[in-house]
């Protein structure tokens, strides 16, 4: 998400717009009858514009519980906008986003949800304020020592998820040649 914490619009090409469409409760036609997931993220910002850059807030997952299995979201604010021709600009330290998340999904307040795995979307690779190769490589580093500097984190499996063909051979090229990492294709 953002700074604002806004969810994108249901029929965005952005993984949050999937999210929001895909946990709502909709009619038999697929008009959204509660945006479930929105909804408690709105009443969780409880009247607050913004969040600092990297912040985390989870939600219930809706209908993605059901169908997909999913537990919990978390939005992270990965990019800040600005009014005009910028629009939404990466934060400087996207992969603190990943360490964030990890820290959260690991606190007690979820411990009863039996979180064993976290799957992130590329965060800030629409918008980089680096290469999207320097983008890719600080998350899977994140990941990788959060992993290493808390051995005791119940999180078992860390999946990073490649919206493309491009994005998924940027993320193949990353991890080739880091034996610390189990690539899972496909």
């Amino acid at each position: 998400e953002n700074t604002n914490m806004q969810m994108a619009r249901y029929f965005e090409p952005f993984i949050s717009s999937v999210i929001r469409y895909e946990g709502a409760e909709k009619t038999v036609a697929g008009r959204v009858k509660k945006d479930t997931i929105n909804d408690e993220l709105q009443r969780l910002m409880d009247g607050e514009a913004s969040v600092p850059p990297a912040h985390v807030i989870a939600t219930t997952s809706g209908q993605l519980r059901e169908r997909n299995g999913v537990k919990r979201v978390f939005h992270v604010a990965a990019v800040a906008g600005s009014a005009g021709s910028r629009g939404y600009r990466a934060i400087d330290a996207i992969e603190q986003c990943v360490t964030n998340a990890l820290r959260l999904a690991d606190s007690p307040e979820f411990q009863a949800d039996g979180l064993r795995s976290i799957l992130f979307p590329l965060l800030g690779i629409s918008t980089p304020l680096r290469s999207e190769r320097e983008t890719v490589q600080s998350l899977f580093t994140a990941a990788i020592s959060y992993l290493r500097n808390y051995p005791a984190s119940r999180i078992e499996a860390v999946y990073f998820l490649a919206w493309s063909e491009t994005e998924r051979e940027l993320c193949q090229s990353v991890l080739a040649g880091d034996s610390t990492v189990t690539r899972v294709d496909g």
